[in-house]
């Protein structure tokens, strides 16, 4: 499996998305879960990247508001867990992007 072109969705009862362009359906799969603000998680270096403004400018576009909680390293305290979580409740997030 080529895993350069190959996309797929996951559900445990979490549904995950990933792959090439998967970043374009995402405004789509929230309206259809009727989700209107999301939180982005991820970590100082990847919130810089051009992509997560992308994400952000097609989610509001759709009428989707967004929450980055970008305070996270690659291997995760069980405090920026909690921090996470107060980001996520404090916003009133309904769906986490990662």
């Amino acid at each position: 499996m080529n895993l350069g072109t190959t996309t797929a969705n996951f559900s445990f009862p979490t549904r995950i998305h990933y792959g090439p362009g998967s970043r374009r359906l995402l405004a789509k799969a929230l309206q259809q879960g009727k989700h209107h603000h999301a939180l982005i998680v991820t970590d100082p270096g990847v919130s810089r990247l051009p992509f997560v403004e992308e994400i952000k400018d097609s989610l509001r576009q759709s009428g989707i508001e967004t929450t980055l909680f970008k305070d996270i390293g690659s291997n995760p305290l069980k405090s920026d867990v909690l921090q996470g979580v107060h980001a996520f409740k404090h916003s009133k997030c309904e769906v986490i992007i990662a």
